[in-house]
Order: structure tokens, then sequence, then C-alpha cells
């Protein structure tokens, strides 16, 4: 999570400055391989000549905003907030930030893989109203979609047909 985001949810000077402090006293680092996933985008899940490893995660442009403020209500409830307690009677350590930091991220990990999204996608026609909670970021209030239609099958021609018609109609 960057510092504008968490500056922005946190929305109090002091305290965004006390959690760059805290973070400060740690050599954890939110851009190492444990804490950040590359999540497919939409592209992924059509393109046929998309990587295969796609399937057992949700798509990073659906519901990445709701999912980025539970994560942020986390880190407040469970960290930060800790570290304010602590802090006071001067029992933080940096090594008890990052452990708590490392947590965090294996529980949202957790919360992100091993999601049924290949079986979702090759059955979205039969399941219009579930087909699309895998694929959000947040699945325990994903936005409703549409099944969007199948075009496996079609030529490159059908394809620029179709295309043109969704283009006439904007």
């Amino acid at each position: 999570m960057a510092d504008g985001t968490i500056e922005a949810k946190v929305g109090d000077k002091d305290q965004f400055e006390f959690i760059k402090k805290c973070l400060a006293f740690t050599n954890w680092n939110i851009n190492a391989g444990p804490n950040c996933v590359g999540l497919p985008k939409k592209a992924a899940y059509v393109d046929t000549l998309a990587s295969p490893g796609w399937g057992v995660w949700p798509c990073h442009q659906v519901d990445h905003p709701s999912y980025l403020d539970k994560v942020s209500v986390y880190l407040n409830d469970t960290i930060w907030l800790m570290c304010q307690n602590v802090a006071q009677d001067c029992k933080v350590t940096g090594e008890a930030i990052a452990t708590a930091l490392t947590q965090a991220s294996k529980f949202w990990l957790a919360k992100l893989s091993n999601r049924p999204t290949a079986a979702a996608w090759a059955t979205r026609k039969q399941n219009p109203k579930t087909w699309y909670i895998p694929f959000s970021m947040d699945q325990d209030n994903p936005s409703e979609r549409k099944p969007p239609p199948d075009w496996t099958g079609l030529s490159a021609s059908s394809m620029l047909s179709r295309l043109s018609e969704l283009f006439a109609m904007l």
C-alpha cells in the first residue's frame, strides 16, 4: 500500500506520520515477493493465448477499491492502533511490527488465492447469478456482472463485425 493510500485512508496527518515511523523501524518491504502478487487483468480471461495460471486468481480490475478499503480498515484495526497503544509505553518493536505485517500479508493473500475462476468462467452462462464472484478482489461484496459473450469461436472478420456493431452503439 503506497504512502498516498495510507495517508488518504488514515485522514490524520499525525497518525500518518506515526505509521511512517513505525514502518521505518522494520525491514519489511511491501514490494517484496510474499507481499505482492500479479493478478490478471480482464483480457487474460478471454485471450486464448494468455497464460493458463490465471485460473485460481481474481481479476485485478474487479472490485479493487472496495478490497483496498477493507485492507486499510484491517491494517488500521489490527496493526496501527496496536502500535499506537503500545507506543505510549515504548513497547513497540520493529520486529513485532514486521511480524504483524507479514501475518496481514498472508491473511490477504489467502483471501485472494485458490479461487475457482477458471471453472466460473467456463460455466458463466449456466450460472449467471454467481459466475462473477470468484473474479472479485472483494469476494465478500462482489459487484454483480452479466456473463460476457463467448468470442472464442468467432473468426477475425466476424469479430471485427461484432466490434463495429458495439462501437456504433456508443
